[in-house]
């Protein structure tokens, strides 16, 4: 099996270092945790500008296109609530917007307070709350997994060598990869590579256990645990920088930012374990064009002359080549404390 390999900054080795066991080894998702979140080198520790168009910022999302955006999101909270009546009650929470942002901004809207959470924050939600999370939980740390014909799912991890970092197979699993172990293939083929985004399971497990009622919609992008399992030999992981995308993490860690594909059954799982109704995985566009059809009517009949550049928006957001089959939405609502929900189809 070829291991990846990389070399770093003297800075960023010794933290990396300090955080490894006495083997100077470490798994995949501690990896990540410091790479992304340290305070001295984490990648979204460092004030820059990630997001965005311009060549310097490393990728764009939805809600770096604008007002457009926040209508939508706004017209979809207040379906999946009922009415602008119900939404008035809820407080907005949004997870994971970028320093002095939120997708609300300069929008007309019907709730009586925005709660923004900035990645880090503690994940403390109102009673009753609107949540709201654009490419949060693809943000959080995940395990890499291989597979060996003669020894069976193996896990990766990360050696702090004296100048350079490589990957290596750690000598056990760790325990939450142990804890899914038995939902693993007993079989695959050689080198087959797994990525589980198991933290991101974490975070929405700590935001779902909380007593709020509501309604929760992420816009991300991951796939069915059966396509992570048969379908991507190599794995989902991959780093960004400057808008293109690479398979080498362990290249620049702190600057470039890690990510995988969710696996959209482990998360809707835990929804549906603590209550929450109408759970469901579906592309972004079919979310916004069922949920937000009002606005979406609004911004297309608006009368204007020449070019319009909230159609402009409107058009990339939805249509299914450029953003809106890039993403998908997972939506629920926990309207009673005693309802239970079902699950996805996903």
């Amino acid at each position: 099996m070829q291991m990846e390999k990389g070399s770093i900054l003297r800075t960023t080795l010794d933290c990396l270092r300090n955080a490894a066991n006495d083997e100077n080894c470490m798994s995949y998702a501690d990896f990540v945790q410091i790479a992304a979140f340290d305070p001295q080198i984490g990648y979204y520790s460092k004030i820059g500008n990630r997001v965005g168009r311009s060549p310097e910022a490393d990728f764009y999302t939805t809600e770096s296109l604008g007002q457009v955006f926040g209508k939508l999101v706004s017209a979809g909270a207040v379906d999946m609530l009922g009415s602008e009546k119900a939404a008035g009650q809820h407080v907005f929470v949004e997870i994971g917007a970028e320093p002095g942002k939120s997708v609300l901004d300069e929008i007309n809207h019907p709730f009586p307070e925005i709660l923004t959470l900035r990645l880090g924050d503690s994940l403390d939600i109102p009673e009753k709350a609107f949540v709201f999370a654009n490419e949060w939980l693809d943000s959080l740390p995940f395990h890499r997994l291989r597979f060996n014909e003669a020894e069976g799912w193996q896990e990766l991890g990360v050696k702090i060598e004296e100048e350079s970092l490589r990957e290596v197979i750690l000598p056990e699993m760790t325990d939450c990869v142990t804890a899914i172990k038995h939902r693993l293939p007993a079989t695959s083929s050689q080198d087959y590579r797994l990525d589980l985004a198991l933290r991101a399971v974490d975070a929405l497990r700590v935001l779902a256990k909380q007593k709020w009622q509501g309604a929760f919609l992420a816009f991300d992008y991951g796939k069915s645990w059966e396509e992570l399992i048969h379908n991507h030999p190599a794995g989902t992981a991959r780093a960004y920088q400057n808008h293109r995308s690479h398979s080498n993490l362990l290249t620049n860690p702190g600057e470039i930012d890690l990510t995988c594909s969710l696996c959209w059954d482990l998360l809707t799982e835990v929804l549906w374990e603590q209550g929450f109704k109408e759970t469901s995985v579906e592309r972004q566009e079919s979310f916004l064009m069922k949920r937000s059809s009002a606005a979406i009517r609004k911004i297309v009949e608006k009368q204007t002359t020449g070019l319009d550049e909230e159609r402009q928006t409107l058009h990339e957001i939805l249509h299914p080549s450029l953003m809106g089959d890039c993403f998908q939405a997972l939506s629920a609502t926990r309207l009673k404390p005693s309802a239970k929900g079902k699950k996805a189809c996903v």
